[in-house]
């Protein structure tokens, strides 16, 4: 089993139309994608990491929903209104649990989903 197919076993995708022999090697790899991109901490549109990544907006979207979750890193995904219904996102690597608390940083506000 290749690096890409380890990590669509590790990372359990899923939906009502998910097929892990499918789907699985194309999202993780997707996911990668997005996600190296992104952790230059730069503000993006979907549209502008579509275009970086090779990815459909809509598969953007869902990718930055999954890098919140848990068991896709936990990271940080900030979102901000840019005008007329435009949003950039950002994202940031997830602070070690309890560190937020113990320098006293406030949660991150711009935390909406994409």
């Amino acid at each position: 089993m290749n690096a890409i197919d380890q990590l669509a076993d590790s990372r359990r995708f899923d939906g009502a139309d998910f097929q892990q022999d499918r789907d699985g090697a194309r999202l993780s790899a997707q996911l990668e994608r997005i996600r190296d991109l992104m952790l230059d901490g730069a503000w993006r549109t979907l549209e502008a990491i579509a275009a970086a990544t090779g990815a459909p907006q809509p598969s953007v979207s869902a990718q930055l929903r999954h890098l919140r979750k848990e068991r896709f890193g936990a990271f940080v995904v900030e979102k901000r209104h840019v005008g007329a219904g435009l949003y950039e996102y950002r994202v940031e690597r997830p602070q070690p649990k309890g560190q937020g608390a113990l320098f006293g940083a406030a949660p991150s506000g711009g935390r909406g989903a994409p």
